[in-house]
């Protein structure tokens, strides 16, 4: 725990000693029954046992923290030096922040190396003092990356006292669910790492290095979507290539579009590291590396890390595990321990290697062969021995990272990692790294498992020096993550409800069942302040300012809305009141439905089916839908629903230019003797056709679609919402939503949608 002096910013040792015996022979030889691999067995054993409970990690910190501060004083001799000591970092916390780089031109830097570990050369040395490094940091600076149980009490106590509680759940920091808390919390930690930031400004120590490794930079931002294995669907993805490394046909990979076959340029991993042109290894440093993976291999807990041992059972595992060449249950190889050494620890190694998925044509596949065995081995790493977001042992597992363009709208709110992606388990790591730079602006997003997807990730934690930071990596993910909320870095703003209301409205504008708490009172009036200010948008009027919503969010909502090209509904999920335990549809967004329904003007005695649809709501909101379909429509007053559909129809916008436009009522307990489906398909005929639409009834449906034979109506009223005439204005649809209008088929009766 020597303390780091320094001149000019460069690290010296105070004074030049012979060389004594090092912490590897100490304890391998003097320590009787003990060795390096007892020592990462006993760390491993703690972190496992003893880290996971707030409380007792806590008490365990506190204790090896009270043992450093007696011994301290117990030391008359050193009581001056020690004056300052509450604000000094120790020399091996410094050393495990030194600026790897430098010390990679071992011809210029061989000397100042040699310093660092106390004049010794043995790799093995190196690596032991390495290890104990770690060590030290986890459990004895660990507070400087996190909040302790106290301060975490503290928080959330906070947090209920001033929001009732509505904001907290079982499985999340309190810190991350309140603007107010974000600011406390960044405040927090920087009094925590102020000793460390100002110890790193003297040296080579680079805190900074490790803020960058959490953020994604612009040039990762990829402008293609990427296609998922088992779905049409797209999300935003992170990088622009998948590489494809192994010796079969990458044509013949099912997925995403067929990756680019790569040939490596370098014989094996060794000369790969030692020779690439973009960030080398020096031999020392590539020894070091060697040594410390060979202790790691003999560890139970790398040991007990199985090809595919997170894999549910499936056919897929045969055909996976012969596309990575790799047998079920086969334990990682030396190859892919180095490589989760180099990537964790060497920061400049780590972000040279990442820029290699960016770019297109020849010039991509000779930038990324310069890493081909590198990539491959992370590949491998995260695809086979890692863990999905959801598994039995982690039920529920949240990961975060920050993105440098807060402009950066991200409309599916799910992401797709083709790059190399660092994140981590811990809110306040992020957040703390993510706010410290004043002048960077960015958002911090929070994952989780997407539905129907198993995106990959690798746990760090065995191979990184930095386990506090609870870093896990993913790479090559053809599945998506969805984004459970989104901080604006620079406003201190947790735009969570309104993300949760997204969702929310999504799964009940799909007929799906929803995916958060519908009772939610701040989703609930997220959604409706999201519906309300579109609609007022859309129609020209003028936004009231209490519906004014995040700039962020505004631009997120618009992009959605005019992504939504198809609707499906379910009736029961709005006006079903009869709980059913058989059936969660029923009722599941009761709460939603002043939104989307109101009461019909009809006299029916039938109080439940006087409720009248109001479609023209759903073509405001989406201007380039192209299909509605109305399950269950048995719950609605049909008569009333399609007078107000006869109103808004004539007026919209763009409604007769689209092939496919059609709206579907579909009742499953339609009875051709008894419904009177035929009689009020002959009352509107001919209304419809004033106005260039047909409808016909069709097995259980009834079908309205545009006529576009016939030119739009000259004339017509606009509808009114609320009592308000709406004057709709054209919205530009994205490309995505045009090209599907422009080469969509002739609307026959046939391609009619039963949902």
């Amino acid at each position: 725990r020597q303390k780091a002096h320094t001149v000019d910013s460069v690290m010296v040792k105070p004074k030049r000693a012979h060389k004594k015996r090092g912490m590897y022979e100490i304890i391998n030889g003097d320590l009787k029954d003990y060795s390096n691999l007892h020592l990462l067995h006993d760390y491993h054993h703690i972190v496992e046992q003893h880290t996971k409970d707030e409380a007792q990690f806590d008490a365990l910190h506190n204790y090896l923290k009270q043992n450093e501060a007696d011994e301290s004083n117990a030391d008359d001799d050193n009581k001056q030096e020690d004056n300052d000591r509450d604000h000094s970092i120790p020399f091996c916390v410094l050393r495990t922040f030194r600026h790897k780089a430098v010390y990679a031109n071992y011809k210029h830097n061989h000397e100042e190396r040699e310093y660092l570990f106390f004049n010794h050369t043995d790799p093995l040395e190196i690596a032991t003092q390495t290890i104990l490094d770690k060590i030290y940091c986890h459990l004895y600076y660990v507070d400087m990356w996190r909040l302790n149980s106290i301060e975490l009490q503290q928080l959330q106590w906070h947090t209920t006292a001033t929001h009732n509680n509505d904001t907290a759940t079982d499985d999340e920091y309190a810190v991350e669910c309140d603007d107010e808390i974000l600011s406390e919390t960044q405040q927090l930690m920087r009094q925590k790492r102020e000793p460390l930031v100002q110890a790193q400004t003297r040296s080579r120590f680079r805190l900074q290095l490790r803020s960058d490794r959490f953020m994604v930079g612009t040039e990762l931002q990829s402008t293609a979507h990427a296609q998922q294995s088992n779905a049409n669907a797209e999300s935003h993805c992170f990088g622009d290539n998948y590489f494809f490394y192994w010796s079969g046909d990458p044509n013949q990979q099912s997925g995403s579009a067929p990756p680019c076959a790569i040939t490596a340029k370098y014989r094996d991993f060794k000369r790969e590291m030692l020779n690439n042109a973009w960030q080398c290894l020096s031999l020392a440093q590539w020894n070091c590396v060697h040594a410390k993976s060979n202790l790691l291999a003999e560890t139970l807990d790398v040991q007990s890390i199985g090809a595919f041992s997170a894999w549910k059972m499936s056919p897929k595992i045969h055909t996976i595990s012969q596309r990575y060449e790799i047998a079920e249950n086969a334990s990682m190889t030396l190859g892919h321990i180095q490589s989760m050494i180099l990537y964790c620890n060497f920061h400049e190694l780590s972000q040279a290697f990442r820029r290699t998925f960016i770019g297109s044509g020849q010039d991509a596949l000779q930038k990324h062969a310069e890493f081909a065995h590198f990539a491959r081995n992370l590949v491998e790493c995260v695809s086979v021995f890692g863990v999905p977001l959801e598994t039995k042992k982690h039920h529920s597992m949240c990961l975060y990272h920050a993105i440098e363009d807060e402009q950066l709208i991200l409309h599916r709110l799910s992401c797709q990692y083709v790059a190399p992606v660092s994140m981590s388990k811990a809110f306040e790591v992020v957040w703390s790294y993510s706010s410290s730079n004043d002048e960077r602006s960015g958002l911090l997003l929070k994952l989780r498992q997407e539905k129907n997807f198993s995106a990959f990730v690798m746990d760090c934690a065995l191979f990184s020096d930095f386990p506090m930071e609870y870093e896990h990596i993913a790479i090559a993910n053809d599945e998506p993550m969805r984004i459970d909320s989104i901080i604006d870095c620079q406003l201190f703003a947790n735009l969570k409800h309104y993300i949760h209301a997204m969702f929310t409205l999504t799964s009940l504008l799909s007929a799906q069942l929803p995916m958060y708490a519908v009772d939610d009172k701040n989703v609930l009036r997220a959604s409706h302040k999201l519906v309300r200010f579109q609609l007022e948008k859309n129609t020209k009027q003028i936004v009231n300012e209490r519906l004014r919503l995040p700039s962020y969010i505004e631009q997120l909502f618009d992009a959605k809305c005019i992504n939504i090209t198809s609707i499906d509904i379910d009736c029961r999920q709005i006006l079903e009141k009869r709980k059913k335990d058989n059936d969660e549809n029923n009722g599941c967004f009761a709460n939603f439905a002043p939104l989307l329904v109101s009461q019909s003007d009809s006299d029916s005695d039938d109080v439940d089916n006087r409720h009248c649809l109001n479609l023209e709501v759903l073509m405001i909101l989406f201007p380039n839908v192209t299909a509605i379909a109305v399950q269950y429509c048995h719950f609605l007053h049909l008569e009333s629903t399609l007078d107000k559909l006869l109103g808004c129809v004539s007026t919209l916008s763009g409604v007769h230019t689209k092939a496919s436009f059609r709206i579907e009522f579909n009742d499953p307990f339609h009875n051709a003797q008894t419904s009177p489906m035929q009689a009020i398909v002959r009352k509107y005929s001919k209304p419809f056709q004033e106005i260039h639409f047909e409808i016909f009834s069709l097995d259980e449906c009834i079908v309205c679609k545009a006529n576009t034979n016939h030119n739009r109506p000259k004339s017509a009223k606009s509808p009114k919402i609320n009592g308000k005439r709406l004057h709709l204005h054209p919205t530009e649809a994205a490309p995505e939503t045009a090209a599907m209008d422009h080469d969509a088929s002739p609307n026959n009766d046939e391609d009619c949608l039963i949902m």
